[in-house]
Parts: structure tokens; sequence; C-alpha cells
């Protein structure tokens, strides 16, 4: 896994596949390789591939809520919103506390377009763990498309105070800046 992790961070996502599924097949209890694996087959656009490594992962590790969220993700990318919601629905079940699987809904709500019900999730989300940066873009571009500007700026200056950084906090900080302040400002 380690070695797969450093072809990940080199960009080669072909040779961390490979050193994720010898690391699965040398022990099936581990859950992780099995997802780091299958996010590196969806990068590589193996997207069938990527479903089956998930689904995996997650009979190695049924605890391993990361796996339910990023599969429930490829879903909605494949446009397949029951499903998404079915395999959140068993997330929650395992640990109904969880900001991730808040998150997924809240992905899940934005993508099909019921940005109102990504808000709700979102801040039900924020509410278990109010410092997670992927939620705050999500909660503002819901509140970008509903043209709640300040709403929007809010959340996002939010993101970027946790994390300067992060290149998706700053693209959805100057879009809601742009909204709320003008064209100029953003």
């Amino acid at each position: 896994v380690y070695e797969g992790d450093q072809f990940v961070r080199e960009g080669n996502c072909d040779a961390a596949q490979a050193h994720y599924k010898t690391a699965y097949k040398i022990n099936k209890k581990n859950g992780v390789a099995a997802m780091k694996a299958a996010k590196c087959l969806w990068q590589l656009s193996y997207s069938t591939e990527a479903i089956e490594w998930l689904n995996k992962a997650i009979k190695a590790d049924a605890k391993l809520i990361e796996a339910y969220t990023t599969l429930a993700d490829y879903y909605t990318q494949r446009f397949n919103f029951m499903a998404a919601a079915t395999i959140l629905a068993k997330a929650k079940s395992i640990s109904p506390q969880s900001f991730e699987v808040y998150r997924g809904y809240a992905l899940v709500e934005y993508r099909r377009r019921n940005y109102q019900g990504a808000i709700g999730f979102a801040n039900r989300a924020l509410s278990f763990y109010e410092s997670d940066i992927k939620t705050l873009i999500i909660l503002s571009r819901a509140h970008l498309k509903n043209n709640n500007y300040n709403e929007a700026y809010s959340a996002a200056a939010r993101a970027i105070n946790i994390d300067p950084n992060d290149r998706e906090a700053q693209v959805v900080f100057a879009e809601a800046k742009t909204g709320a302040e003008g064209i100029e400002s953003g």
C-alpha cells in the first residue's frame, strides 16, 4: 500500500493500482487497499472495475465509511442516484453519526439538482464536523445555485480559512465573491 501511495503522489495510477491490488490479494481483509485500487481505476476511466473494487473494499471492511461514500459518489457521476442513496443508507446504518455519510447525501442531492436538500444535508454534516472543507464546498455551491450569494460566500470563506491552499475552495470562493460583490471583486 505504501508503494502504491508513492506512485499516486508521482501521478502514476497505473502502477499504483497494481500495487494496491497485490496488497489486497495478500490480505483479503485490507479494505483500504481495495478502495485505493478502485480510486486509481476510476482515474484511469475503468469505472465498472472501480465499482467492483469498492464493493470488495466494503466486503473486506464493512466499517470503512469512505468506501461507501466513494461508491455513492461514483454512482452519482453515472446518474444512478437510487444506487447511491441505497449505499449511503447502508453506511448510515453502520455509522449513523458520520459526517461523511451526510456529506455523501448532500453530494447526491446536489447532483440531482435538489439544492435545498443538498443544503440541508450539508448543514447536518457540518453539525457533526464543522471543519470539513468538502462539505463547505458543496454547501457553497448549492447556495450559489439558489442565488444565495452571501450564504455561498460565507461557506466558501470558512473553507479557505481552514485551508487556504485548497484549489476547489478558492474557486468556489471566487464564484461566491463574484455573485455577492460583483465581477471586479471576484
